[in-house]
């Protein structure tokens, strides 16, 4: 497997990237959604131009209505054109007057003899640039989005009659309505027809039509600003996620290729490291310190099981060694005490292979039973004085001496891991224990420790034995008796304790007194 380099946009960046621009891209197509917003224009528009011409016809009620000798009332010409005139010169509207009768009075457009850059008419296509066609593209999809659906297009009637505004006929009837179209350039037209009545009967109808640019330029730009907002955005976000990914993908990517070194036969394991990245107090670095960790265990387990598999064949090899020696020479001696002397030797060592055997599968075993086991809280007092009497009845040749505090005390291991250690510890000390006196075993407590003392007066352990004494196949007895044993059993002990977080020593005692001093600490629990 080649090299690989760490990608910038790798599959993890890619991921980072995609997920902020859609958690930004979903709260900007909720702000551009204006259809609310674009309504109230709208409507705020209506109610301005509907105040105007309700004030334009109030004047026009008030300064041009007159009335006859015998009293009747009527709309007198000059002075409604006159008053059009004067109000319709500020306004940006566009003010129509109908008599009652529906015939045209006046236009303001005419009346100031000039079509202004704001007057009304029908326009019809042209060449729009690429950059206007692209921003009513933009603006259409938009208003797709929202919901929008644009007025009827404004066309110019033919002919100037009542007629061609039909709101304009509802304002007949007394009553003030308005009407909304749009232009080509998608702006609005807004028109309000409001009776001339001065108290009940409609002398005419004003119609105030204004063309209402600045809604559309008003939503164009809150949406070119949103847009932009949302492009620097975009901008920051992918900056930011892509120094995030190279964050978070580089140091992951860095131990990934760590790790799959260890499986290519070209790199030698003792070589081979697990980087440790940032701090310890950041995520990767925990990662990157539990993986090295891990990865030095494995190592350590594989170094232990290479060497344990190196030891196993040594220790195997020499009763085997001998079995072949003996059979070998079986057949070439006459004497037939020598041969049933070299039939018990190939028996005995037959009977420490499968001493052995047995020893190594229950070692081989331990790792993961001890992994897989859930620790049992025991009270060590109690079960000591359960042990010893039933290490008297089984072992009434063997005396057992216990010292034991008057308090309850509390470790977490397992009853079972407690007497296999126990057992162990004390079959080695009954080898070399005289007969009549009693081993002793005494309990104390040190700190947040239990500390167990297993006492024999024996011969003690040679000073050189001291050190090595818990190391596999490792054994120090006499000749008679190394044949039975394998070396396995305090290493055994050692291996049960250390994964109950305890620790084992061993030591002889003061002179001038003989023997061999076990001694256990196991942290004691609060329950």
């Amino acid at each position: 497997m080649g090299k690989q380099n760490w990608r910038f946009f790798s599959p993890l960046s890619r991921n980072i990237l995609i997920i902020n621009l859609i958690t930004l891209t979903i709260p900007v197509l909720g702000f551009l959604y204006l259809s609310d917003y674009r309504r109230e224009l709208v409507r705020a528009e209506v109610q301005s131009i509907h105040q105007e011409s309700k004030i334009f016809a109030d004047a026009l009620a008030v300064g041009a209505i007159r009335q006859f000798s015998n009293g009747a009332e009527f709309l007198e010409l000059p002075s409604a054109l006159q008053i059009l005139r004067r109000l319709s010169t500020p306004l940006e509207s566009r003010a129509i007057l109908f008599l009652n009768d529906g015939t045209l009075i006046a236009d303001s457009r005419n009346l100031h003899n000039e079509v202004t850059p704001r007057a009304l008419h029908n326009l019809d296509g042209g060449m729009a640039s690429i950059l206007n066609s692209l921003e009513q593209y933009l603006h259409l999809g938009l208003d797709s989005i929202e919901n929008f659906t644009r007025p009827a297009l404004y066309r110019e009637p033919a002919e100037m009659h009542i007629y061609a505004f039909p709101h304009a006929l509802q304002a007949m009837g007394g009553d003030i309505a308005s009407k909304v179209w749009s232009t080509p350039e998608r702006n609005l037209v807004i028109s309000v027809a409001v009776p001339v009545q001065p108290l009940k009967r409609v002398f005419g109808v004003l119609v105030l039509i204004r063309q209402s640019d600045h809604i559309e330029s008003t939503i164009k730009e809150l949406r070119w600003n949103i847009i932009m907002a949302f492009l620097i955005a975009v901008a920051f976000t992918i900056t930011m996620s892509l120094l995030l990914a190279r964050q978070i993908a580089r140091p992951l990517s860095i131990l990934a290729r760590a790790a799959q070194r260890f499986g290519q036969p070209q790199h030698k394991l003792s070589n081979l490291r697990i980087p440790i990245l940032r701090s310890p107090d950041d995520e990767i670095g925990i990662l990157s310190r539990a993986l090295s960790g891990m990865t030095e265990n494995l190592k350590a387990r594989i170094s232990t099981i290479e060497g344990f598999a190196a030891d196993v064949a040594h220790e195997i090899r020499n009763p085997v060694s001998g079995i072949s020696s003996a059979l070998e020479t079986y057949q070439t001696i006459k004497s037939e005490e020598k041969r049933t002397a070299l039939m018990t030797m190939a028996q005995t060592e037959l009977r420490r292979i499968d001493i052995m055997i047995d020893d190594i599968l229950e070692s081989s075993r331990l790792d993961a039973a001890l992994m897989a086991e859930t620790p049992e809280t025991t009270d060590i007092v109690q079960w000591l004085v359960q042990f010893g009497e039933t290490f008297h009845a089984l072992n009434p040749d063997q005396a057992l001496s216990l010292e034991l505090p008057p308090q309850k005390i509390w470790v977490a291991m397992k009853p079972s891991r407690l007497e296999q250690v126990l057992q162990n510890i004390l079959g080695n000390a009954s080898d070399f224990q005289p007969q009549g006196i009693p081993i002793e075993v005494s309990l104390s407590i040190d700190r947040q420790n239990a500390v167990l003392h297993i006492a024999d007066h024996g011969i003690g352990i040679p000073e050189q034995s001291l050190k090595n004494i818990f190391n596999r196949f490792y054994s120090d007895r006499p000749n008679e008796q190394n044949a039975i044993h394998t070396g396995l059993g305090l290493s055994i002990v050692q291996q049960i304790i250390e994964s109950y977080h305890g620790t084992i020593t061993a030591s002889n005692r003061a002179e001038p007194k003989t023997g061999a001093i076990f001694t256990i600490t196991l942290p004691i629990i609060r329950v």
